[in-house]
């Protein structure tokens, strides 16, 4: 018998079979077919049932995850609310982890948020307790704004502030204006540290408490030797805020003494009690 070479087709002669032999070749294939069905299922079967299942989450669990949000918003919400009592305030959950979505639950969420939260956001951890516990880290975004106090016109530095310089305007808080002013009788009456801008909301940092003695200013002395009270002028040497000690030169006497301020235009011999 003479062999091809590997690389040429063998030509195979083809005649033809006889009838019944081509029907019995049909019906061995349709058997073939029918027992590589029946193998196939039999096969999928076993897989299906060897193979871990993913147990549907319970009404409690899936009712769990539904009230996280709401429970996130709500949370939020009475901090801001204990913070900023008579602010506006709108709160916005973050997206939620994807974990959650593709299905995983918990029967109790316990939520904890930091005490040094900024009023733009506020972060929040969600723990789920039991065997085996987890957990994630999210947050809900909170547009809080509260009447602060606002510069009606342009303030030059130094400038004692009246009532007819300042009124209340509803502000958005930032990370940045979070000390902002809201009472305008504590306002009136102190003096610009800065130039401040048309509209400018304010905070402590733009304002100084006027001098309760200056400089040069004619004050009262008070003094008391045993039970009686001997009351004289000077004049102050320096300036300063009550409770502060200033010098002062006693007219009466010419001698610089170091009382301290009790009042406005007012010191005395004796220490500031506080």
């Amino acid at each position: 018998m003479n062999h091809q070479p590997a690389h040429q087709t063998a030509l195979i002669p083809i005649r033809k079979l006889p009838q019944r032999p081509v029907l019995e070749s049909v019906d061995a294939i349709e058997l073939t077919l029918v027992a590589f069905l029946r193998i196939t299922v039999a096969a999928l079967m076993a897989i299906w049932t060897v193979a871990p299942t993913h147990a549907a989450p319970s009404q409690t669990e899936t009712d769990s995850n539904d009230a996280l949000v709401p429970a996130l918003i709500e949370i939020t919400t009475k901090l801001a609310t204990q913070r900023y009592p008579d602010a506006q305030i709108e709160a916005t959950a973050l997206p939620l982890p994807p974990m959650l979505a593709q299905g995983k639950t918990c029967d109790e969420y316990t939520l904890s948020v930091p005490d040094n939260w900024h009023p733009s956001r506020i972060p929040v951890r969600v723990r789920c307790q039991g065997t085996h516990p987890w957990s994630f880290f999210t947050g809900v975004k909170l547009s809080i704004s509260i009447e602060a106090a606002t510069t009606n016109h342009l303030l030059a530095r130094g400038a004692t502030i009246g009532k007819q310089d300042v009124s209340l305007k509803w502000i958005t808080l930032t990370h940045h204006n979070q000390d902002l002013l809201h009472d305008l009788e504590a306002i009136v009456g102190q003096k610009a540290y800065r130039t401040l801008r048309p509209g400018k909301a304010m905070t402590s940092r733009d304002l100084v408490q006027p001098y309760a003695v200056s400089k040069g200013e004619r004050v009262t002395i008070q003094a008391r030797i045993g039970s009686a009270q001997i009351t004289t002028t000077g004049t102050a040497l320096s300036n300063g805020h009550i409770g502060d000690q200033i010098s002062v030169r006693n007219e009466t006497s010419a001698r610089v003494i170091k009382p301290w301020i009790s009042a406005k235009g007012t010191v005395t011999t004796r220490p500031i009690e506080t």
